[in-house]
């Protein structure tokens, strides 16, 4: 699969992730550089948000959008992206963020394969979206086509009307 990323083409690494699927369970490390793992949630619907990086506008927008519409809702929200721990802290603290999971994958780069997200070349996660039933089954997935656009919200949001 390819996305337009900087106006280029360029290729995703990994496996595809299609609706129907069952997500990989993964290993990323979260704002104290401990472990995570995606089968330490709980059993609910949860949402996955691959970024490129918390410091891009974009990025920033799509992630602040989303704590925002999940602030009074039960369900996870995790975002991973390359970013150190400390990027993804600061920006925790500057939004007052207490509901969306910020992970790294610096430092066992097994999302980004798992998931199909990584951009080849560049080391970076491209944009894509995963919405999980409580058994992590794919209900939906959207990989966006041009990194620099932010995802459906009205499709994504569907999912999660009560």
């Amino acid at each position: 699969m390819k996305v337009k990323f900087g106006g280029n083409d360029v290729n995703l690494i990994g496996n595809e992730i299609k609706v129907g699927d069952i997500f990989p369970d993964f290993k990323a490390v979260d704002l104290d550089f401990n472990d995570f793992l995606l089968s330490s949630l709980p059993k609910t619907k949860k949402l996955i948000l691959s970024i490129p990086s918390i410091d891009t506008g974009v990025c920033e927008t799509e992630t602040t959008k989303f704590m925002n519409y999940f602030s009074n809702k039960n369900y996870p929200v995790i975002v991973i992206s390359q970013d150190l721990p400390f990027a993804l802290s600061r920006w925790c603290a500057i939004r007052n963020n207490k509901k969306i999971q910020t992970l790294s994958e610096f430092k066992y780069k097994d999302f980004g394969k798992k998931a199909g997200v990584l951009l080849e070349g560049s080391e970076l996660l491209t944009r894509a979206v995963f919405v999980l039933d409580e058994n992590n089954k794919v209900l939906y997935v959207d990989y966006v086509k041009v990194v620099g656009h932010e995802p459906n919200y009205e499709e994504i949001l569907k999912f999660f009307e009560d």
